[in-house]
């Protein structure tokens, strides 16, 4: 048995037999009737009890809704051993206990180990909309299904709600909430139940969504998740509630050692409880974003300036007893002991209720408490006992007393005498004795003498606070204001001190006067102070003010209303100008102001003044200064676009931009930036600058920016676009002595003139050719010339025609092609520049047409071939 079970079991049970008393008359013992826990059940009827031996019992049981007690000899003796060898084992598959909807608290499992269960959902223990009690349980080593499972050791669902209590949960798995899930409405209690060494992704021991369970004198404690909440994982729209918890030395590599608070109302209530020693990556103990947890009266480390760290809260180390032998008693010197909620009932010994979830009890101690501890001279005070423990002799001591010593538990003592007393109180059971001293505890006291007249101001206005004071009166142990007329105002008293806040609207004689009191009574009045209100000017707003230019006549300061019988003055930076207007009733002028600064107002009649509402600044504004050089490209080409930007001008609101000539590109502005997409019909020098603008005009433009703007070049290639394989041809470009350039040639290499605009080129075989060069300026201006297409020629036993051997008419030609040789024509062809051959006629004659009106428009390639030779020509069809 856990030895922190074993501490809440102490602290909880006195007596030997957990259900003594309340056995059904009916018992079905297992394995004695029945084989099985699950026959046992099946056999019992409404309010019987299933009493089960030691043992290991291989199965799955279910209550299948019965109000009926099952328990180990635990539920009869009382002994926790019963607990550790009675085991319920799930054999690694399924859940090892199931209640379903129509369990209620009548439906009880106490007693028993629950172990090796394996489910998708509570491979311990499951509950579907049920709601059975659950107590001495030891529920260990269960596992959730692997991948996605819920539960390890409990998993309740759909509205259940078990009442759990002195539970034990260690070395369970899932993958959320390695030993309980709380879902859909669940709302579960745990009482005095201990969650250790259990593991999951989300919320190591306890993940809780939509759900609102209750946890009280639970320890969490070394616990895991490898994502977040190894403590606790506070899901979905959940508002758990941990009162008297101890959440302690649990790890996480991820968020939220302690607790971990899901942005989305994961909400919990933490109240008297203890959160130290957890860690994460983020060393909070309690990991909330925009989730509004409620902490209240707890210790939790490092917690000081958090959001959620609340009334009570304390940051300072608990001093467990042993918190490496997982000992998390507290000490005698702990800063928890007491420190809870004073609303909280109060712990086991009587003393205020401590942090977490094993209270400090003192065992025998003395106290006792009067029933007056102010008397007058002459009473009686009853005394009672009040110690911890089982004294049986009492030995008072009552200085000042009549009589000043008894030994009854409770006495009656008379004070003839005034004065400040203490009372002693002895106990004893025969072995421990303890003594308590209160000093100053009984004060005697006669009628207290006549109070001085209140000093302070005679002369008031309305709506004003003042202080007025009184000698300290011995015996007082209060003082009584008495304010007339009582709606002159608002008396607040401490002690000897009195405020009068004044009425706003009231004026007029008053009077003030005070008297000292105690138990025995009050003293005479004091005499009177008398005094007078008077009217405080009404509230109200300065305006006007602003800016105006530094040629024009000021700026006018107004209130925006007044009184008869008022002066009203303004003021420049806390000092009077002597620009002082009468009030008229309604709205009053100061005129044109020109001094800078900050204006403001006071009204005053010959007792009161008040200071008006708001003020205002006056400045002076000047044009703006010229701006800063515009900053950018100072090299451009005529198809870019240039960002440019300035540093601005002192005084301008905005600003305006300026290129020339305006046709050397578009301009688009963005305050202290422009952009220039520059016309590619534009090539010289432009010039950029600008200006600033305000109220008070346009300011000097800036200097220019002066910027090259170059052309893009437009290289054209010409040469020859028919070639023979094999063959070099000349192609070239227009002239410019300041560029270069840069050909590119497919189908053949260049022999001579690269980087020049004149190339040679030794062609390849048959095929196509292309040429294309790229010509860069001596400003960085670089353009492309369009691809130069070649057909290559087979051109063996073929030779140019350029004799007049042949002769070729119309050329352009549309629908017909003459060809009149002076020898046999043998064959013609005819080829467009791909390469494709279209036409492929044998002749025989001297003189041939050739029909063309089906070949499209364009430029081919003419082969004649003759008795003696073959020729080439190139033919336009129209």
């Amino acid at each position: 048995m856990n030895r922190l079970l074993t501490i809440i079991k102490y602290s909880v049970i006195s007596s030997a037999f957990v259900f003594s008393g309340n056995i059904s008359a009916t018992i079905v013992n297992v394995p004695a009737d029945h084989s099985t826990i699950q026959a046992a059940i099946a056999a019992a009827s409404t309010g019987d009890t299933v009493l089960v031996q030691s043992g290991t019992y291989n199965e799955h049981i279910n209550f299948n809704g019965k109000a009926i007690t099952v328990g180990s000899l635990f539920v009869t003796t009382g002994s926790d051993s019963y607990i550790a060898s009675t085991i319920i084992d799930g054999s690694g598959t399924g859940s090892c206990v199931k209640f379903n909807s129509a369990a209620t608290a009548t439906s009880v499992l106490s007693g028993f180990s629950i172990t090796n269960g394996g489910a998708y959902y509570g491979a311990g223990i499951y509950c579907y909309g049920a709601g059975p009690t659950l107590s001495w349980l030891d529920i260990s080593d269960n596992n959730g299904d692997s991948g996605d499972s819920y539960g390890g050791g409990l998993a309740c669902m759909s509205d259940a709600s078990p009442t759990c209590s002195n539970l034990t949960f260690s070395g369970n798995y899932a993958e959320a909430g390695g030993a309980v899930y709380c879902h859909d409405n669940s709302d579960p209690t745990f009482s005095h139940c201990v969650f250790t060494d259990n593991n999951a992704n989300h919320g190591g021991a306890i993940l809780t969504t939509y759900s609102d369970p209750e946890f009280d004198y639970c320890v969490i404690y070394e616990n895991t998740a490898t994502s977040a909440g190894a403590g606790v994982y506070v899901g979905f729209h959940s508002a758990p509630v941990f009162t008297n918890c101890t959440v302690v030395d649990n790890t996480t590599p991820g968020w939220g050692g302690g607790f971990y608070c899901n942005d989305i109302y994961g909400e919990p209530t933490i109240l008297n409880s203890i959160v130290w020693g957890n860690s994460s990556d983020y060393n909070l103990q309690i990991f909330a974003t925009t989730a509004n947890p409620v902490v209240t009266y707890t210790d939790v480390q490092d917690g000081t300036g958090e959001d959620w760290y609340g009334t009570g809260c304390i940051d300072t180390d608990p001093l467990f007893t042993d918190a490496s032998d997982d000992d998390y008693t507290l000490t005698e010197d702990s800063p928890c002991i007491d420190a809870g909620n004073p609303s909280s009932p109060p712990d086991e010994d009587g003393s205020d209720a401590d942090m977490g979830a094993y209270p400090f009890i003192i065992p025998f101690a003395s106290d006792f408490y009067a029933d007056n501890t102010e008397v007058c001279q002459g009473s009686s005070v009853e005394f009672t006992d009040n110690s911890i423990g089982t004294p049986t002799t009492w030995n008072w001591t009552f200085e000042g007393g009549t009589p000043s010593t008894s030994t009854e538990q409770n006495p009656t003592v008379t004070y003839n005498t005034t004065g400040v007393y203490f009372v002693t109180l002895i106990i004893s059971d025969g072995t421990m004795t303890d003594t308590l001293t209160k000093q100053n505890y009984i004060h005697v006291s006669i009628l207290p003498a006549q109070a001085n007249t209140p000093a302070g101001e005679d002369a008031l206005c309305s709506d004003m606070d003042y202080e007025y004071t009184t000698n300290t009166v011995e015996y007082a142990s209060e003082y009584e204001w008495e304010l007339s007329p009582a709606d002159a105002g608002v008396i607040t008293v401490e002690d000897t001190i009195a405020i009068f806040a004044v009425a706003d609207d009231w004026t007029g004689d008053f009077t003030l006067r005070v008297r000292a009191a105690n138990v025995c009574g009050a003293g005479d009045w004091s005499e009177y102070l008398e005094g007078t209100i008077y009217l405080t000017p009404s509230d109200f707003s300065v305006e006007g003010g602003g800016g105006y230019c530094f040629d024009d006549d000021g700026v006018e300061v107004t209130l925006n209303g007044s009184e008869t019988g008022m002066d009203y003055e303004l003021y420049l930076d806390g000092d009077p100008t002597g620009n002082i207007v009468e009030g008229t009733g309604s709205e009053i002028s100061f005129g044109l102001v020109t001094d800078e600064g900050y204006y403001s107002c006071i009204a005053s009649n010959d007792n009161c003044s008040q200071m008006m509402m708001e003020q205002v600044q006056v400045t002076i504004l000047f044009s703006p200064v010229e701006p800063g050089t515009p900053i950018g490209s100072e090299t451009v080409c005529n198809d870019e676009t240039s960002d440019y930007e300035s540093e601005g001008s002192v005084d301008a609101d905005s600003y305006e931009w300026e290129l020339s000539p305006e046709e050397a590109g578009t301009l688009t502005v963005d305050g202290l930036s422009a952009t220039v997409e520059w016309s590619t019909d534009f090539s010289g020098t432009a010039y950029i600058s600008l200006y600033g603008i305000n109220d008070c005009g346009d300011g000097n433009p800036s200097s220019e920016l002066e910027i090259e703007v170059g052309a893009i070049p437009t290289p054209e290639i010409s040469g020859p676009d028919i070639a023979c394989d094999n063959t070099s041809e000349n192609y070239s470009v227009a002239e410019n002595e300041t560029s270069t350039f840069t050909w590119d040639v497919s189908g053949g290499s260049i022999s001579d003139g690269q980087g020049t605009n004149v190339v040679t080129v030794l062609w390849d075989e048959a095929g196509d050719g292309t040429l294309t060069v790229t010509e860069d300026t001596e400003n960085g201006c670089t353009g492309n010339s369009e691809t130069f297409e070649v057909f290559i020629d087979d051109c063996t036993g073929f030779k140019e025609l350029s004799e007049n051997v042949l002769i070729i008419y119309p050329n352009p030609a549309t629908d017909l092609i003459n060809i009149k040789s002076e020898v046999f024509i043998s064959s013609v062809k005819i080829y467009e520049f791909t390469g494709k051959e279209v036409v492929n006629e044998r002749v025989n004659n001297m003189f041939y047409q050739v029909n063309t009106s089906k070949l499209k428009s364009g430029i081919y390639l003419l082969m004649i071939k003759t008795v003696e030779t073959g020729y080439t020509k190139r033919i336009i069809i129209e």
